[in-house]
């Protein structure tokens, strides 16, 4: 059972994750990593009120004793703490008097209703209230529910606290609804109603099921290649599950299944969308992993037929087949990579690495895994031609392809798509000569990622500059008839303001109307701040009046008929109602505005009608992001831009770093409507709208620095992801072996001592430029805080309160000196309240509360500081804040003024981020070098091991070796010395066995000599012997028998004479002669000889179409062959009919001959002893065939070895090399 699991591992874990995803997914399931069901939520709920009760009670014991202050002042971080790990938040009344409070982040009313219930709405949350009373002294507690902010974008989300771990699925209702659970305290109060929301966009659910289900995909696909593993696919059976793997796929994306795909963000097509087929990123994700795991198995598991012996035809017509195959794969590869970066609203370059996002690794995802099919197909092609097309052959192929490629691309003069061409035939060319001269697989794959992380890297740029020069395009167009969305907005908040003024009613019902009071009054309280940098002009009319005219005549039209006429011919209606978008010639942004103002009875209402202009060239304090909607952020999606706008040759404003000129007409450029071009490092795109104003758009240029940047980014990713594809595939298919060798651990050894190095001191520098930006940026409001302390003394030092200032007037001073200082300002009283502020919006809109912040508190009222400098927060945006003690003259302490810089502080951050960015990209490249040195220092160490391993690989016992020559005086000059010792030893010892083995081959030789000549010589004694007998009786048939001896004795002596020439030919064969011998005619000429043996057929088994060229001797082949077919054919007895079958196969480097017979077969027992010089398994012969045979082939650098099964038949085989004109 053990063993079946292994064997079905991936099977097994597919299918629990299925399990789980059913789980998770069942109806009514609620599952966000924790509990959180609503019981749950509940009995979270009643934990908090248990514990704040017990600080409740705490805090009232230390009020009732007077000593409150004291232990504020020691447990203030311990409130802070609770505040953001439980949401508590604690207030103390005295009398009805909030003296003070634990968090500033929650807007308090100002009546006591909210304390008198249970749960309660405030401006940004919704929270529970628990109160302790003691006589005058009252203490709430607030339980922080859920956030509930007016508006949403990147720094304010609407939520639950993270304490409870509740996903966003789950929505709120204050009152009793149906559908609503109700939850109550622990006394059994109602608090408020929870329900799931499935309606709500993407949850954790969802996206924990998506990547389950991708997970269970991939073991499913890696279970398939396990059982495929020692199996091989048929063309047909492939084609089949090709197909049923497409049109499960197809199935899938039509029906859009899995359902809650849809909801992930990755199957957006806002983020990609390139065809039908592709309609998102992750469609296109799983596709391509899909085509190329596809290509795998084709590479691994179908074999394709040899093409030795096969016609010409035949493989020029595969030969076209794979080049149309590579070549239409290359441009598909080509085209997709083209829409993948030009149709996605992401990055890809990697240099700015912190603009990243998890789409952009999708992304290199996929362009490493086409480009893995396309070397997966090269190489199956490679691998089929290899054994009939020479090296020289292939390139000159390749040339070829080179040349007519380029030759019609020439004609497109598209000089990217000739380089991104360039690049791929040069990896096609590189790869083919790794495998034709088997260099080392694992450092070419990684030459081989670094090619293409290059032409990554081009293709990318130059793609992300065409994509950038068309939205630059875009951008400019809409600049030049820009709205402000932000003006808008805030406009619109004026004017449902504006007609509930009491002040401006009673302006108007006046019995003279003081105009000009009335324009600074509205200038000063509605139109500074953000408004300050348009115009304001104010047209107040009734039903009756007339205006003027601007025209020669000076005549007057009727008031309300001018304006609409104005709206209608020059105005677009807003999404805001009574506000319009004036196209005028001037090049600057206008709205017009009007409000009605209904008055008492009596009195007309009036309408004002006002007209927004947009200030040249102005610039004040920015609008933080913090109160923009998001979709009201601007160019959110560029980074490091700047824009002019020009009317005629004035610059009317501009945005951004770059100092753009004041004259137009520096830029020339006037007769096309775009015109790009660089300057001062930033590439522009100009664009000459109409009635001569003129829009520039510019970024930065991009240096070579940062490509080489990019470069290494994607060779890192490349490589890390390209050798985990190899572990999954070297357990399928044994694509590359990775050996830790002396070399490789001594380079390992340097790099990660390296690497450790540079982490730390990497590290070390980000902290480093970390604290220096926290003391910049304390330095830097130190310093504002300080100058506006110093205008503000000027001001109001005459003061003996704060509050005897009008609040018109101190935050007229506040926007004034916050304009001046480019920086918002808030004044707080001695009991931290909010006296004036230049950014009211931030308190009107409810995101944070009117005190003080409570630890600025803390340490200026309490600990009496003279200068706080802090870490605050809004939100999710963390920002610095200063605070200063403002003192009379006659230092009398007034008020508190704080410096909140959360306006500058999105901008301050990226240009942190881009210190940290650049400081990464250093230490990328010193890990690049790290690697280089690391590889060469492991090199340089290892070279005389690499030195002495070569040497000894060539010890040749036959002549004199060569000794190494090394200077150093290290461990490695002592392994020399002893290399050295051990080849003079071994020469002594090499000499001492020749001479041994000569005089042992002596004695042998003399003894086999000594037996083959007495064999023959004990008959011719006999022979003499019996003929002296007869001699000596004078027998009658005495010439009879003088004849016989006679011939009997010649026969013998030819036995010696046959026997003594096999020895002089064992033992001084000549010189072989090495030329070019065509193997099949030494074959065919060989076999000639034994056509007419009646009892065994010679057989060819090989295609004599093309001739096999090895270096050898004529002779002494015909000399093997002759032998080997001899020998196979005495091995057939003659009383059956048997086949001599010769056959060939060829492979890149050699050439092997098979010689079968039908006979006998060999003992196991005589196997070792075939090849020594006096065996023989004959009746007669000297036993020296095979030895003489062995001797040729092995002196042209050949081989033979035979396999034999008795009574079956022998097989010998012989090797040569193949011919090479190298």
């Amino acid at each position: 059972m053990k063993g079946l699991v292994r064997k079905h591992i991936y099977l097994v874990l597919a299918v629990f994750l299925v399990a789980i995803m059913l789980f998770i997914g069942r109806p009514g399931a609620s599952w966000y990593g924790k509990k959180t069901d609503l019981a749950e939520f509940e009995h979270q709920l009643s934990d908090k009120e248990w514990l704040i009760d017990g600080y409740l009670d705490s805090i009232m014991q230390k009020a009732r004793n007077r000593n409150f202050t004291e232990w504020i002042s020691k447990n203030g971080q311990l409130l802070d703490d609770l505040n953001k790990q439980q949401g508590f938040v604690f207030y103390l009344f005295i009398a009805d008097q909030m003296i003070y409070w634990s968090n500033n982040s929650i807007p308090i009313p100002g009546d006591s209703l909210w304390r008198q219930q249970p749960f309660y709405k405030f401006g940004n949350c919704y929270a529970e209230v628990r109160i302790r009373e003691s006589e005058t002294i009252q203490i709430a507690g607030l339980i922080q529910i859920k956030t509930n902010y007016p508006f949403e974008n990147e720094f304010l989300k609407n939520g639950f606290h993270p304490s409870f771990h509740i996903g966003s699925s789950l929505s709120l209702s204050k009152d009793e609804s149906i559908g609503y659970q109700p939850i109550f305290n622990k006394e059994g109060t109602y608090l408020f109603g929870l329900r799931n929301n499935m309606n709500l966009k993407t949850n954790q659910k969802e996206i924990w099921m998506g990547f389950l289900l991708i997970l269970v995909l991939f073991f499913l696909l890696l279970y398939g290649r396990d059982s495929l593993k020692h199996k091989d696919l048929s063309i047909r059976n492939f084609v089949i599950l090709s197909l049923a793997l497409v049109f499960i796929r197809a199935l899938a994306q039509y029906y859009h299944l899995p359902l809650f795909f849809n909801t992930l963000p990755i199957f957006q097509p806002q983020y990609f969308a390139f065809s039908y087929l592709f309609p998102s990123l992750g469609d296109l994700f799983i596709s391509t992993t899909l085509w190329v795991y596809l290509i795998f198995i084709f590479y691994a598991k179908v074999p394709l037929k040899s093409l030795i012996g096969a016609g010409i035809s035949k493989k020029v017509t595969i030969g076209f087949a794979w080049i149309a195959v590579i070549l239409l794969y290359a441009h598909f590869e080509h085209y997709l990579f083209k829409h993948l970066i030009f149709d996605s609203n992401f990055e890809y370059e990697a240099y700015d690495v912190l603009n990243l996002n998890y789409f952009s690794f999708i992304g290199y995802f996929i362009l490493l895994f086409v480009f893995l099919g396309w070397i997966l197909l090269i190489d199956k092609a490679y691998l089929q031609f290899k054994p009939v097309l020479t090296l020289k052959r292939i390139r000159l192929l390749l040339l070829v392809l080179l040349f007519v490629t380029l030759l019609i691309l020439w004609g497109t003069r598209n000089t990217r798509q000739i380089i991104s061409w360039l690049f791929l035939l040069t990896m096609l060319f590189f790869w083919v000569q790794v495998r034709y001269k088997q260099l080392p697989l694992l450092s070419s794959i990684i030459l081989l990622i670094a090619l293409f992380s290059a032409y990554a890297t081009y293709f990318i740029r130059k793609q992300n500059f065409s994509k950038r020069i068309e939205e630059s395009k875009v951008l400019a167009v809409n600049l030049a008839r820009e709205q402000d969305p932000v003006a808008e907005i805030i406009l619109s908040e004026a004017i449902n303001e504006l007609k509930t003024d009491t002040v401006v009613k009673n302006l108007l019902q006046k019995d003279w109307l003081e105009f000009q009071k009335m324009v600074d009054y509205l200038q000063r309280h509605y139109f500074s701040g953000y408004l300050g940098r348009y115009n304001f002009q104010l047209t107040l009319c009734n039903k009756t009046d007339s205006v003027l005219l601007n025209d020669p005549n000076q005549e007057w039209a009727p008031c309300f008929q001018f304006f609409k006429k104005l709206v209608d011919k020059n105005g677009t209606e807003t999404n805001l109602p009574g506000i319009y978008y004036l196209r005028n010639v001037s090049g600057g942004i206008n709205y017009f505005a009007k409000v009605k103002i209904s008055l008492k009875s009596g009195w007309d209402d009036v309408m004002f009608f006002m007209e927004l202009t947009s200030k040249p060239n102005y610039e004040v304090l920015g609008y933080p992001e913090l109160l923009l909607e998001k979709p009201l952020l601007l160019y959110e999606n560029y980074h490091n831009l700047s824009y002019a706008k020009y009317t005629g040759n004035q610059l009317l404003n501009r945005t951004g770093s770059f100092p753009y000129a004041f004259d137009r007409s520096v830029y020339q450029f006037r007769n096309t409507e775009f015109a790009f071009f660089e300057s001062e490092n930033h590439d522009h795109l100009l664009y000459n709208a109409d009635q001569g104003n003129t829009v520039i758009v510019s970024f930065p240029t991009v240096t070579f620095y940062n490509i080489l940047i990019s470069f290494t980014y994607i060779f890192f990713f490349l490589l890390i992801i390209t050798f985990l594809l190899l572990i999954v595939g070297n357990r399928f298919a044994n694509l590359v072996s990775i050996q830790l060798n002396i070399k490789n651990k001594i380079a390992l050894s340097i790099l990660l001592v390296l690497l450790i190095s540079l982490v730390f001191v990497g590290g070390g520098t980000v902290f480093y430029t970390f604290r220096q930006f926290d003391r910049g940026q304390n330095e830097l409001l130190s310093e504002k805080v300080q100058s506006v302390l110093v205008e503000v003394e000027t001001k109001l030092s005459d003061l003996e309160s704060i509050h005897q200032a009008s609040p018109d007037y101190l935050n007229n001073l506040m926007v004034k000196f916050s304009n001046v200082f480019f920086t918002d300002i808030n004044m707080y009283d001695l009991n931290g309240n909010l006296v004036s502020t230049s950014r009211k919006e931030i308190f009107e809109r409810n995101l944070t509360g009117s005190k003080m912040n409570a630890s600025a508190y803390r340490e200026l009222v309490l600990n009496k500081k003279a200068r706080l400098v802090q870490k605050e927060q809004i939100g999710e945006l963390d920002y610095y804040s200063a605070y200063v003690p403002f003192i009379s003259a006659d230092r009398k302490l007034l008020a508190y003024i704080n410096l909140p810089y959360f306006t500058k502080e999105v901008a301050f951050r990226q240009e942190l981020m881009r210190v940290v960015v650049a400081v990464i990209n250093i230490y990328t490249l010193l890990i690049i070098l790290s690697i280089v040195i690391a590889v060469y220092l492991s090199s340089r160490i290892t070279q005389p091991l690499r030195i002495l391993r070569q040497r000894m690989s060539m010890i040749d016992l036959s002549k004199e070796n060569e000794k190494i020559s090394y200077e150093g005086k290290d461990e490695m000059a002592e392994l020399v010395y002893e290399y050295n010792r051990m080849l003079e030893e071994l020469s002594k010892s090499v000499q001492m066995l020749a001479k041994s083995e000569r005089e042992s081959a002596w004695r042998e030789m003399a003894r086999q000599i000594a037996h083959e000549i007495k064999n023959p010589l004990t008959p011719m004694k006999l022979s003499i012997q019996l003929l002296e007998r007869a001699w000596q009786n004078k027998e009658a048939d005495f010439d009879e028998r003088f004849k016989r001896f006679s011939n009997n004795l010649i026969e013998q002596i030819d036995s010696l004479s046959s026997i003594a020439t096999a020895f002089s030919q064992f033992a001084q064969m000549p010189k072989a002669r090495s030329e070019k011998v065509n193997l099949i005619e030494r074959i065919y000429q060989s076999t000639e000889l034994f056509k007419e043996c009646t009892y065994a057929q010679v057989k060819y088994e090989f295609s004599d179409e093309f001739p096999i060229y090895v270096k050898a001797d004529n002779e002494r082949m015909l000399q093997v062959f002759n032998n080997l077919v001899k020998n196979a054919i005495q091995a057939i007895p003659k009383e059956q009919q048997g086949e001599v079958t010769i056959r060939i196969s060829q492979t890149e480097s050699s050439v092997v001959v098979e010689v079968h017979d039908t006979g006998t077969g060999i003992a196991p027992e005589l196997e070792p002893k075939m090849f020594q010089p006096n065996f023989t398994t004959k009746s007669s012969g000297t036993g020296l065939g095979l030895a003489i045979v062995k001797s040729i082939v092995e002196e042209f650098g050949g081989a033979i070895w035979f396999e034999s099964k008795a009574g079956e038949g022998t097989s010998f085989f012989v090797s040569f090399p193949v011919y090479s004109n190298n």
